[in-house]
């Protein structure tokens, strides 16, 4: 559903950015103030859901093995840390980059479905 959502938004916003084009091309005032009234008016809808989600949200701390789930349009990604270190330097031996203090390595565990 969300997916159908995110794509009607994209569609609905590039058909108004056409009836803008094709009004202000045929300098018809009506069409291309439609056109843009109704680009502006889905973007900034788009921009305030996206915030008030994100506000709604909250902050999860996982425990050690963990894993994190991504939703994306064909698969879903699960993604677990499974260790940390920490090293001073990093890279081949001839190219190594020092850090400031101390670089964390994670290591992470991942699978796909």
């Amino acid at each position: 559903m969300v997916v159908l959502l995110f794509l009607g938004t994209i569609g609905l916003l590039g058909l108004s950015v056409l009836t803008f084009v094709i009004g202000a091309a045929q300098r018809s005032k009506l069409l291309a103030a439609i056109g843009g009234a109704t680009a502006v008016g889905v973007a900034t809808a788009y921009f305030i859901v996206l915030c008030a989600l994100s506000l709604l949200s909250s902050d999860v701390v996982l425990p050690p093995g963990g894993w994190k789930v991504i939703c994306e349009i064909d698969c879903h990604t699960w993604y677990s840390v499974v260790g940390t270190r920490t090293a001073s330097t990093l890279g081949p031996e001839m190219q190594q980059t020092s850090a400031r203090e101390q670089f964390v390595i994670v290591k992470l565990k991942t699978w796909f479905k």
